[in-house]
């Protein structure tokens, strides 16, 4: 059996998102998805969801595609891969931009875990959905 791990924060779920889930359980038998947990998301990212962790978690366990949802708190964190046996971590284009990222790399290739880069879906990320907000929320008050 082909297992895959892919992981992310998946706040404020979008269409990105749910092609990265569905793309990744063709490349496999088996998903298994991992979940920042919020204090790694905030040393990370510099800022917390907004969505919880436990709905985040809720909200990807409940796609067809995914087969298991683990929480993990950083790049290093190979307990989900461990834990299920993937043989296989999925990651966007921008992994192995930061030195943790880097390290996981090496200890996957050590464990035999095969990274596979798949590419975002142009025009779509949270940033971008949370500056728009902004954005908007600043229009509204300057009327």
């Amino acid at each position: 059996m082909r297992i895959a791990y892919v992981s992310g924060v998946w706040d404020l779920f979008h269409i990105g998102h749910l092609r990265m889930l569905q793309r990744s359980r063709t490349l496999c038998d088996f998903l298994v998805v991992g979940v920042a947990e919020d204090k790694y998301v905030e040393e990370y990212k510099e800022y917390l969801p907004i969505i919880s962790l436990a709905e985040r978690m809720e909200i990807v366990v409940a796609f067809r595609c995914v087969d298991a949802v683990m929480s993990y708190w950083g790049p290093g964190d190979l307990r989900p891969m461990e834990r299920y046996g993937a043989t296989t971590r999925i990651v966007g284009p921008e992994f192995g931009r930061y030195p943790a990222q880097q390290v996981a790399r090496t200890e996957m290739r050590k464990l035999g875990i095969k990274l596979m880069v798949l590419p975002r879906t142009p025009g779509v990320s949270t940033s971008a959905i949370k500056e728009k907000c902004h954005a908007e929320t600043e229009g509204l008050a300057g009327r």
